[in-house]
Formats: C-alpha cells, structure tokens, sequence
C-alpha cells in the first residue's frame, strides 16, 4: 500500500479545529509497535508496504532483522525492539513496514509495526527527550495521548558505524 493511498484512507484529524491553513503543523503517520503508540514525520516515510520477508545477514548486529529486496532497492529491516525494548512483532492482517526515504549514499531503512492507524495534523510541541527505550525517540503530546517521535535521521546517525 503506498503511502498515497494510506493518506486517502485514513483520516485526517486537526489537532486545532480552529487554526488556519498557515497555522496547521506537521503531518504525522501513528502506528503501533507491541502496544505503545509511535509516530513519524508524513515527510520522511517513503511507502507503507505489507510486511517484508528479510533475509538475514550473519554476523550482523542485533538491531538488523535482514536486508530485503523493495521496487529494485535494497532495504534494511530494523528489529521493532529498538524503538520499544521487550517490543515482540507479531505478524497480523494489519501488520505493515514502513518504508523511509533514503539519504543520499545511504541504504534506505524499514520499521516492521503492527499496524498503521491514522494521519493527524498538529503542531509538534516536544513533551521531553526520550532516554528510556532508545534515545531515539521523543515522547510528542497528541490529542488522545502521548506517542514516540520516530526520527529516521536520529536512526540512521544511532545505526552508522562509530569512529574511534
């Protein structure tokens, strides 16, 4: 499913029923991995597939479920349990990858979740710096709770190997 057709699925919501055009934020896509509730930028997700079969890679390290063949690009497959530790991916009927753009040089990446809710529109306001599961997460204030901020950057700067 592309993320064209997630968009004209789902509902979009405004976190502001009263705000104008210019005044309207950011367009996050919510997911869930296990039973916590995540969310990234519309922006930085490339496509929102059925879930990918990844062939795994020896001697690669825990976080790398395995690389996978997507529309002739090759595509890393993260383990959902770097987001959410303890978070176990069970395949369902409304289990999908999230697919990111890739950056430039770099090979693009994949999320495996549980399922792809809604896309809402709010202005981001940080509730604090997310240090518990990842450091790769923000914790953002939505209108019916909280949810992690996946950042792809932050992931590919966390993933990329270290200079020492």
């Amino acid at each position: 499913m592309e993320l064209l057709e997630v968009e004209m699925a789902v509902a979009v919501r405004d976190s502001n029923a009263r705000a104008t055009e210019a005044e309207k934020g950011e367009k996050l896509i919510r997911f869930a991995i296990g039973d916590r509730p995540f969310c990234v930028k519309a922006a930085a997700v490339a496509e929102i597939i059925t879930p990918l079969n990844p062939s795994p890679v020896p001697n690669s390290p825990e976080w790398l479920l395995g690389l996978a063949g997507c529309r002739g690009d090759l595509v890393a497959v993260l383990d959902p349990s770097l987001l959410s530790k303890g978070a176990r991916h069970t395949l369902s009927d409304r289990s999908r990858t999230i697919v990111f753009h890739g950056v430039a040089g770099s090979i693009k990446i994949a999320l495996p979740v549980e399922s792809v809710s809604d896309l809402v529109e709010l202005n981001l306001i940080p509730v604090s710096i997310g240090t518990g599961d990842a450091e790769l997460v923000r914790t953002v204030s939505l209108p019916d709770g909280e949810a992690g901020l996946v950042e792809p950057g932050s992931l590919l700067n966390f993933l990329s190997p270290r200079s020492t």
